[in-house]
C-alpha cells in the first residue's frame, strides 16, 4: 500500500508536509511542483486552492482505489485535516529540541524559568496570567511590586518572584528609569 509505505515512519499518521508531497505524487500523479503547490495551500490554509486540488486529487486517485471514489475523498479529507497540525520535517527537529530544553529548564531551574518567561511576556497579560496561575504548583510565591525593590524584570527573591514594575500597565520606560534612578 502506497500510503502505508510513506506513513510507516510516523505510525500511519500524517505529520510532515513532505509526506503530503509524496502521497499526492504517488497516488494522484502530481508533479513535484504541483505537489508543492498543494502543500503550500494546506500549510497556509488557502481554501480556494485546496478545493481546486481536491477535485484534481479525487479524479486522479480513485482509479487506484479500484474506482472507489469515497476512499479517494477520505484520503483527501485526511490530508485536509493535516493542515491543522502539520509542519515540515526540518522544523520538527528544531521544535523537539526547543521543547526538550524548555521542559528541562522548567523542571530543573523553576524560578529562573518563570522569571525569564514572565519577563519576556510581561506585556502580554494573557500569557502572564497563565504563568501566574502556574506558580502555586511549583510553590513559588509572587510578591507584589515594590517601588524600592522591583526592577524592569521579574526578580528571584529566595523562594519567591518579585513582580516587575514594567509589567504594570501604563508605567513607561521613562517612569521606570526615573524610579530606579531615584532610589
Amino acid at each position: 500500500d502506497i500510503m502505508a509505505n510513506v506513513l510507516d515512519v510516523t505510525y500511519g499518521i500524517f505529520i510532515y508536509q513532505e509526506q503530503i508531497i509524496q502521497i499526492v505524487q504517488l497516488l494522484a500523479d502530481y508533479s513535484l511542483s504541483e505537489a508543492d503547490l498543494l502543500r503550500r495551500a494546506i500549510g497556509k490554509k488557502i481554501t480556494s486552492e485546496m478545493q481546486e486540488h481536491r477535485h484534481k486529487f479525487i479524479e486522479s486517485t480513485y482509479s487506484k482505489f479500484k474506482d472507489d471514489k469515497q476512499k479517494a475523498v477520505r484520503v483527501f479529507e485526511t490530508i485536509e485535516k493535516f493542515a491543522n497540525y502539520g509542519f515540515n520535517r526540518a522544523h520538527a527537529v528544531t521544535y523537539a529540541i526547543i521543547g526538550y530544553w524548555t521542559a528541562y529548564l522548567k523542571a530543573n531551574y523553576v524560578q529562573e524559568f518563570f522569571s525569564v518567561s514572565m519577563t519576556l511576556e510581561q506585556h502580554n497579560t494573557t500569557k502572564l496570567l497563565t504563568f501566574i496561575k502556574e506558580l502555586p504548583y511549583f510553590n513559588i510565591v509572587l510578591l507584589p511590586p515594590d517601588i524600592n525593590i522591583s526592577t524592569d524584570s521579574f526578580q528571584i527573591e529566595n523562594t519567591a518572584l518579585r513582580y516587575s514594575l514594567k509589567a504594570i500597565k501604563n508605567v513607561s520606560n521613562n517612569t521606570l528609569q526615573s524610579i530606579i534612578k531615584n532610589r
